[in-house]
C-alpha cells in the first residue's frame, strides 16, 4: 500500500515556491470575499456594473476616474480605539 502512495508523499513534502507549500488558500480568500459581495449586495442584477465593482473593491492598483483628475479615494483609517462593554 505505501509503494502505490509513495510518490504522492514524497511530493507533498516539496515546497516549490520560496519555501512555501503549493496552495489554494488565496483564492479560496478571493472567493470568500466575493461571496461576501454578492451577500450584501443582495444578489446581482448587472453584472457588468458588479464586475467593476469587485475589481475596484478587491484590487488597490485599480484606480476609479469620476472627474479630471485621476487618483485613489482610499485613505487608510485610524486604528480603533479602546473601548469598554457593558
Amino acid at each position: 500500500m505505501m509503494y502505490t502512495w509513495k510518490e504522492k508523499i514524497i511530493h507533498s513534502f516539496q515546497r516549490p515556491y520560496d519555501d512555501r507549500k503549493l496552495s489554494n488558500a488565496l483564492s479560496e480568500n478571493i472567493n470568500g470575499k466575493i461571496n461576501a459581495h454578492i451577500t450584501v449586495s443582495r444578489g446581482i442584477s448587472n453584472f457588468a456594473r458588479f464586475r467593476n465593482r469587485l475589481i475596484y473593491a478587491l484590487n488597490d492598483t485599480v484606480m476609479y476616474k469620476v472627474t479630471g483628475f485621476l487618483q485613489s479615494l482610499k485613505h487608510p483609517g485610524k486604528p480603533r480605539g479602546n473601548y469598554k462593554k457593558k
